[in-house]
C-alpha cells in the first residue's frame, strides 16, 4: 500500500459539530483506507495562533480551509496572485446562523443611537447586517461596531448583555442559550417572507486552485468521497451514540452529553439529505454574489462558476 498523502485542513472554530462528519471520517478510518490513502489532519485556531482558515492555505500551511463562502468571494475580488479559493464541499445546505440580542426584540431595533454589535471581522459581515437592520426599517448607519479582539467572548457578552448583538452558529451557540434558560431574540440571515440576505453556503471547504503544489484532483475525489460517507454516517439511524462517543473525545471540553446530543440533533437538520450532502447549487451561488454586486459590497467582475465545484463527489 502506497504511503497516505497528508491533508491540512484548517477548521474555523475549535472541532464541534459541524465538523462531525470530519471527526467521523478520521475516528473510522475512512481516510486511510480511501484511494488513493490519506492522512488527514485537522488544525484547530489555537493551533494556529488564531490564523484565519483561509490565509493558512493562502500561506501553505494548510491545504483546505473551512471557510463561509464570502471567504471564496472575496478572495476572488482581491485577484491575489498565486491564490484562488474554490469551494469543494460544502458542509450545510441551509444557513444555520443568526443574528440574536437580549436587549432588543427586532433586528431593526439595532439602528439607534447606543446600539452595538459584536463583530468577528469578516469580510461583508458589518454591511450584511447594517441591510438587514435596514430592512426591518431601523437606520444601519446609527449601529456602533466593537470589533472581536481574538478572545472569542462575543456570545457570551451578548448573553450578559454587554453587547446588544452577534452572528452566532444556532446548532451550537443557540443550543447552549436555551440550556442555559437565555432568552434571545433571533433574525436568521437568510430571513423570509421576502426579508433577509440570500446568504450563499457557509461553512465551505476551499482549496487553493492555484496552488502550483496542490491537492491533485484524485486526492481531492478520495477525500471529499470519504468526507461525505462521514457525514451520512453522522445521519444515520441507530448510530446516535456512536456519533455521541466521538463527539465527546473530539469536542466534549466543557461540554455535556446532553448539550452534544442536541446540538447534532439540530444541525443535521442544516447537512441536508443523503443524496445531496456536500453539493452545491449554480443557483444559490449566483444570487449570493448578485446580491453582493447589488450592494456595492462586491465591484471587481468574477467568474461566480469558478468559486466552487460538484466534480470531486461523484
Amino acid at each position: 500500500m502506497p504511503d497516505p498523502i497528508p491533508i491540512r485542513i484548517a477548521l474555523d472554530w475549535t472541532p464541534n459539530t459541524l465538523h462531525t462528519g470530519l471527526l467521523l471520517a478520521l475516528s473510522h478510518s475512512l481516510y486511510p483506507n480511501a484511494s488513493p490513502p490519506l492522512a488527514v489532519t485537522l488544525i484547530s485556531p489555537d493551533l494556529s495562533n488564531y490564523t484565519t482558515p483561509a490565509k493558512q492555505v493562502e500561506q501553505g500551511t494548510a491545504d483546505l480551509a473551512v471557510v463561509p463562502s464570502e471567504s471564496v468571494i472575496a478572495y476572488a475580488e482581491s485577484n491575489k496572485p498565486g491564490v484562488k479559493l474554490q469551494a469543494v464541499y460544502t458542509i450545510c445546505q441551509r444557513d444555520a446562523s443568526a443574528i440574536v440580542s437580549s436587549t432588543v426584540s427586532r433586528i431593526g431595533d439595532l439602528g439607534k443611537e447606543g446600539k452595538r454589535y459584536g463583530s468577528y471581522n469578516a469580510r461583508y459581515e458589518d454591511s450584511i447586517i447594517r441591510a438587514l437592520i435596514e430592512q426591518d426599517g431601523g437606520e444601519g448607519a446609527k449601529l456602533g461596531i466593537e470589533k472581536d479582539t481574538g478572545k472569542g467572548d462575543l456570545f457570551e457578552r451578548v448573553k450578559e448583555g454587554e453587547l446588544d448583538a452577534t452572528w452566532i452558529f444556532l446548532p451550537w451557540e443557540g443550543v447552549e442559550a436555551e440550556l442555559e434558560g437565555k432568552k434571545l431574540s433571533v433574525c436568521p440571515v437568510s430571513g423570509s417572507e421576502g426579508k433577509g440576505v440570500p446568504y450563499g453556503y457557509s461553512p465551505v471547504i476551499a482549496r487553493n486552485a492555484a496552488a502550483k503544489e496542490g491537492l491533485s484532483e484524485e486526492v481531492l475525489r478520495a477525500f471529499c468521497q470519504a468526507t461525505r460517507k462521514g457525514y451520512e454516517m453522522a445521519l444515520a439511524e441507530g448510530k446516535g451514540e456512536e456519533v455521541l462517543g466521538v463527539l465527546e473525545k473530539e469536542c466534549g471540553a466543557g461540554k455535556g452529553r446532553v448539550f452534544l446530543e442536541r446540538s447534532q440533533g439540530s444541525v443535521n437538520e442544516y447537512y441536508g439529505g443523503e443524496e445531496e450532502l456536500g453539493s452545491m447549487k449554480k443557483e444559490r451561488w449566483d444570487e449570493w454574489v448578485g446580491w453582493l454586486r447589488k450592494e456595492g459590497l462586491v465591484k471587481a467582475k468574477i467568474d461566480v462558476h469558478s468559486l466552487w465545484t460538484n466534480e470531486y463527489l461523484g
